[in-house]
Parts: structure tokens; C-alpha cells; sequence
């Protein structure tokens, strides 16, 4: 019977284990998707920064224009 407990004893640590390391691997995943989420968001606030710079320009350009006369 002593055998038997340490078999039991040795799955269900195996078991745990097991569960750690896919704890483990599941929190690396989480943060490579985190480093994902702030690299779009960064990106997606240069292209915001950029529409706005254009949108800018186009009005600038649209008054150098505006002074010519035909």
C-alpha cells in the first residue's frame, strides 16, 4: 500500500508540474501579445500624427494657393 501512495504521489506531482509549465508557457504568450497590442498602438498613433500633419499642410497649401489670383 506504501508503494501505491507513492505512485499517487508522483503522478499527481508530475501532474502539477506539468500544469505549472503550461501556466508558465500560457503567461509568455500573454506578454508577446501585450508587446503586439503596444507596438500596433503605437503605430496607429504615428499614422494619427501623420493624417494630422498632412491635413495641416493641406490647409497651409490650400491658403498659399488661395492668394493667386488668374
Amino acid at each position: 500500500m506504501g508503494n501505491e501512495v507513492l505512485k499517487v504521489v508522483n503522478e499527481v506531482t508530475t501532474s502539477i508540474n506539468e500544469v505549472a509549465i503550461t501556466i508558465q508557457q500560457s503567461a509568455e504568450g500573454v506578454g508577446e501579445v501585450a508587446k503586439g497590442t503596444e507596438s500596433t498602438t503605437n503605430s496607429i498613433n504615428d499614422i494619427n500624427n501623420s493624417s494630422n500633419n498632412l491635413k495641416n499642410m493641406s490647409e497651409e497649401l490650400i491658403k498659399l494657393i488661395s492668394q493667386f489670383k488668374v
